[in-house]
């Protein structure tokens, strides 16, 4: 009983080389500087400054035994002030503050296996920053050529431009347009600080011409604002002007308004009053993004926004002369997301419609809350997922993808997948059970695998003949198996065996998915634990390549590890180059299909719902747009 209760008040190590643990185990600058360090990040988008890179300038610390972790773990308390001195002297002429300025963070290094390596891999303490902007002492170089507008019109184009019909906004749809070379006019290339910038102005007559709902004509709701614009800055290095940060899409929404009535011709001035426009709203509401998870460090801050034009739907009350103003959520969540590393945010409340209501009424020339109080903020609560999740009875970290951008997976065309797998049609290939569930968490077993990616086939129709010995004619897996098997995909176990029914392993897995690629060359191993003489090795140095898969934070890739059915589906849209429209999503999640066990509070929910619900799409330069369910 004695040495129970000694163990239980002073734990040791579990690697037998250190059980006469002293402080000369502390981690050696070699372990710190190698795999630490501290970022500034300047949010000031329009002021061009890089991210400055630091090493820790203080490696002091505190070891203790970490529950969580059952292990030693080494925390270093990071402080701002040094680095943000750092970052001023390197970007002469401004002063950077800290925004929040309430900043710190924390490094955890924990001891495993008889080394020091970073919890789940993040080593960096980021401190956002601010400026004026006003560089000075910078050299912007030679001043470029004026960018082509044929050139911009190519480049930047896809649903640039929005218009937005006032009047009748349930009935006639907004509408998103491409620019033209006509259609916009661009600016002298000018300086700011070291580098050059360029405003690109789009002209509204050409896109309100083409916007006839229902055949009505429009015209500009306010014709003093038949212009907006948006900025590019010169790349030197990469010699190209590129869209300066902050610039969302569309650049411009023009507000027009109707004739009440089918036929065209001007726009006759309504009976009723007319609706608050969105000068009359902007400084009534505001928006914050909200997230509620506490478990992730550091913390996301809360997103506040001004209001933007088209995420909200003005109707005349049914009494008195009160609007209400309807916000919706999505867009917002969408542009929190691209600020904390793109990483997926879901409403927090499942059952929330996402969107809120505020009522406005007009007093004289003014424009103001119903209630009478000061502008309103809106406030909408998201939740991420948490990034280390532990998996009972391992005592080991979950393997969660890390989000990748929709840039970085090989196009499809490239890799050969749309060579066998359908591409281009965003269909339904996964299903859930009868139960009405999907498991996101369950382990996926090998006639699930074979049975999604034939539901993805071009051509189904293979001459198949019986492949195993325990793939029963008529089974509801014989046919994906034995198609599989015909072309290629599958080889089974051996002894003329598949084993349907076993859970597919992540090399097993990563395998199958491999051989409808083509072998790209030039792969580098970066996992511990595939050796040249594994069975897969090929497979799992190719894959890399492609960013389809991920290993885990301590440089494993664990091939013999179980894969779940959220796991592959992130790997399956990687492959087919699709992404969930989350704007969408939002305001559309009645009309998707449902499962009892999947939530927005999941970390794959709006990729298993890209999995599940077949849809009509549009691609801008990055992600999707959805345009319409299909049932």
């Amino acid at each position: 009983m004695g040495i129970i209760a000694e163990l239980i008040i002073n734990p040791k190590p579990a690697d037998p080389d250190y059980d006469d643990w002293g402080d000369e185990e502390n981690p050696t600058g070699d372990d710190l500087y190698a795999q630490t360090g501290v970022v500034v990040d300047c949010t000031n988008g329009t002021a061009g400054h890089t991210d400055g890179e630091y090493e820790l300038v203080s490696t002091e610390g505190t070891m203790k035994w970490s529950t969580e972790q059952n292990a030693y773990v080494y925390e270093i308390e990071v402080k701002p002030d040094a680095y943000v001195g750092k970052y001023n002297t390197e970007n002469t002429g401004t002063t950077h503050t800290l925004s929040p300025d309430n900043q710190s963070g924390t490094i955890v290094l924990v001891f495993r296996d008889g080394k020091w390596s970073a919890v789940d891999g993040e080593s960096t303490v980021t401190f956002t920053v601010t400026c004026e902007g006003e560089q000075g002492g910078g050299d912007p170089g030679t001043e470029p050529e004026k960018p082509d507008e044929e050139v911009i019109a190519t480049n930047f184009g896809e649903n640039a431009v929005k218009v937005f019909c006032t009047w009748k906004p349930d009935n006639h749809v907004s509408k998103t347009y491409n620019l033209t070379a006509d259609a916009i006019d661009v600016g002298e290339p000018y300086p700011d600080g070291d580098t050059y910038y360029c405003d690109v102005t789009i002209f509204a007559a050409s896109f309100v011409s083409q916007y006839t709902p229902d055949g009505v004509k429009h015209e500009l709701a306010d014709a003093s604002k038949n212009t907006g614009s948006f900025k590019l800055y010169y790349d030197g290095d990469g010699a190209k002007w590129l869209l300066a940060e902050g610039q969302n899409k569309p650049y411009v929404i023009f507000e027009v308004t109707c004739k009440d009535g089918g036929s065209g011709g001007e726009p006759e001035e309504p009976n009723e009053p007319t609706a608050p426009t969105y000068d009359d709203l902007e400084d009534l509401i505001k928006v914050t993004v909200d997230c509620t998870n506490t478990q992730i460090n550091p913390a996301h801050p809360n997103g506040n926004y001004e209001l933007m034009q088209g995420t909200y739907d003005v109707v005349k009350a049914s009494t008195g002369d009160t609007w209400t103003v309807t916000v919706r959520s999505g867009d917002y969540i969408v542009n929190y997301e691209k600020e904390n590393g793109n990483v997926p945010h879901g409403l927090t409340n499942d059952t929330d419609t996402g969107s809120e209501t505020v009522s406005v009424v007009k007093e004289g020339d003014d424009w103001k809350l119903a209630n009478g109080s000061a502008p309103t903020t809106i406030t909408f609560e998201v939740k991420c997922g948490s990034t280390i999740v532990e998996v009972p009875g391992e005592g080991e970290d979950h393997w969660y993808p890390v989000y990748v951008d929709p840039e970085d997976p090989t196009d499809p065309d490239q890799t050969g997948v749309s060579d066998l797998l359908e591409t281009d049609d965003h269909i339904q290939y996964l299903f859930g059970y009868p139960d009405g569930s999907f498991g996101p968490d369950r382990n996926m077993t090998r006639a699930e695998a074979a049975q999604m990616f034939y539901n993805l086939l071009k051509n189904k129709n293979v001459d198949a003949e019986p492949a195993f010995d325990d793939v029963p004619e008529g089974a509801w897996y014989a046919t994906p198996v034995n198609v599989m098997a015909e072309l290629g995909i599958v080889n089974g176990v051996g002894d003329d065996k598949f084993e349907p029914n076993r859970e597919i392993t992540r090399a097993e897995f990563t395998t199958m998915a491999m051989r409808f690629a083509k072998v790209p060359s030039g792969g580098v191993n970066i996992f511990t634990d595939v050796n040249p003489d594994d069975w897969f090795y090929s497979y799992v140095v190719n894959s890399i390549q492609y960013g389809w898969i991920e290993g885990y934070g301590d440089g494993t890739f664990r091939p013999d590890r179980l894969i779940t059915r959220a796991e592959v589906t992130t790997i399956v849209n990687r492959m087919l180059d699709r992404q969930a429209d989350m704007a969408y999503v939002i305001q559309h999640r009645a009309e998707l299909n449902q499962f009892t066990d999947l939530t927005t509070e999941h970390w794959a929910y709006y990729t298993i719902v890209e999995a599940t619900n077949e849809h009509d799409y549009k691609k801008p330069a990055i992600g999707e747009d959805w345009t319409s369910l299909k049932k």
